[in-house]
């Protein structure tokens, strides 16, 4: 079972999982954190069908 913890602050929505696991999301807004166990990413601009994991020691989404 993965834990996903969510923190949304004045606009600003964090997605955070452990490092073994992944996050997939359909839409992604703008200033959108996503972290998988180590590594974060910011979203400056919206996205679509993201699947953020950790391949060979680096964040991919």
């Amino acid at each position: 079972m993965t834990l996903l913890s969510i923190i949304s602050i004045q606009m600003m929505i964090q997605l955070s999982v452990p490092e073994d696991s992944y996050i997939q999301i359909r839409s992604v807004f703008p200033d959108t954190v996503i972290k998988v166990g180590g590594f974060s990413y910011t979203f400056l601009s919206e996205k679509k069908m993201v699947r953020a994991r950790i391949e060979d020691g680096k964040l991919v989404y």
